[in-house]
């Protein structure tokens, strides 16, 4: 994943413009593992706190952390503010 913020903004996007406004709710996966299919390119806590930024940044009604052998990186998922502290 080359570009993860631009990559979750822009797919979460075009999902919210293709879709009625207010009708449908997106919640994207984030991936959190190595790109084994392709240039074997690692995935950290920097590139899932940006693609958790990008996602809410788009408007998307929150996100899942995707790990197919369910080891998730813990430090990327910092305690964030409650909804009233924002």
């Amino acid at each position: 994943m080359a570009h993860p913020y631009e990559e979750v903004l822009e797919t979460v996007r075009r999902i919210r413009e293709r879709c009625a406004p207010g009708t449908t709710r997106v919640r994207p996966w984030i991936q959190d593992f190595a790109d084994y299919a392709f240039d074997r390119r690692q995935v950290g806590a920097a590139e899932i706190r940006s693609q958790v930024k990008a996602a809410d940044d788009a408007g998307a009604a929150g996100w899942m952390l995707w790990n197919p052998r369910t080891r998730y990186t813990t430090e990327a998922l910092a305690a964030r503010p409650a909804s009233s502290e924002r």
